[in-house]
């Protein structure tokens, strides 16, 4: 192995946002980086709940802030990333993790009013990062520009549509067409963007619209039979904005124990 690649995962002097830190993924994904030295800002609606993992954080000798974020606002977004540059200094990478659930539906039956709200909290939100995000980057000299990355959450759903979930896996696929698209335009400038497409994950975010006991029995039909974690999810997004997958730009990886292909 070239010595130029660090063997462990190492965020010091790196700043890096995470929304919907507040839980699920996010916050386990906060919690890796900041114990791999990283400067967190986590940013979720849930102002009280991102002041907690922010304050559990530093109670460990960590370096986190935390930061109200409504992802379906740009104004908020934006300010966003004002208040994070200004707080830490600069602004190295970003998982866009934020999002919601819903209900089952049929397609007929949806109203209009609730599948607007999920594509602009699980869609546009991602644009609106997106584009605050990198437009922080390319105020950057192209070799400062070096080593920055971007993570958008998707999902299994982009695959394989969601039951009852029109709205969700338009959004998801949504996702993955725009980090492609990201990629491919600021591959020259020296960032990165991928996603990660979780599948069944045990976070509260899937038992806001399916029982848990429901949630367990399609697990169970898995290879690995079981419900993934929100640290297995987020590991993969830790390493997909750290110096170990500087080779890796424009995918999107399922990380569902396999259940996708089975």
């Amino acid at each position: 192995m070239s010595n130029s690649v660090p063997l462990l995962l190492d965020f010091a002097d790196r700043v890096v946002l995470v929304t919907g830190g507040a839980s699920g993924i996010g916050k386990a994904a906060a919690q890796q980086l900041a114990q791999r030295g990283a400067s967190v800002a986590i940013a979720d609606i849930n102002r009280q709940a991102a002041a907690d993992v922010a304050q559990m954080l530093r109670e460990q000798n960590l370096n986190a802030g935390s930061y109200f974020l409504d992802v379906a606002d740009e104004d908020s977004v934006e300010q966003l990333i004002a208040s994070v540059v200004r707080d830490f200094g600069d602004l190295h990478a970003a998982i866009n993790s934020a999002g919601i659930a819903d209900l089952p539906d049929t397609l007929i039956e949806m109203s209009l009013e609730k599948y607007e709200r999920m594509i602009r909290i699980n869609q546009t939100s991602i644009f609106l990062c997106l584009k605050h995000e990198l437009r922080h980057f390319m105020s950057k000299s192209g070799e400062q520009r070096a080593g920055r990355s971007i993570v958008n959450l998707s999902s299994g759903a982009a695959f394989v549509p969601a039951p009852g979930q029109v709205h969700y896996t338009a959004a998801k696929h949504a996702v993955v067409g725009m980090t492609h698209y990201a990629a491919s335009e600021y591959a020259k400038e020296g960032v990165r963007i991928n996603s990660v497409c979780p599948g069944l994950t045990d976070t509260p975010m899937p038992a806001a619209a399916v029982p848990r006991e429901m949630l367990l029995a399609m697990a169970k039909s898995s290879p690995a039979g079981r419900l993934g974690t929100a640290e297995e999810v987020a590991a993969a997004c830790v390493w997909l904005v750290s110096d170990q997958a500087t080779w890796v730009n424009g995918q999107s990886i399922v990380v569902d124990g396999g259940q996708l292909f089975h």
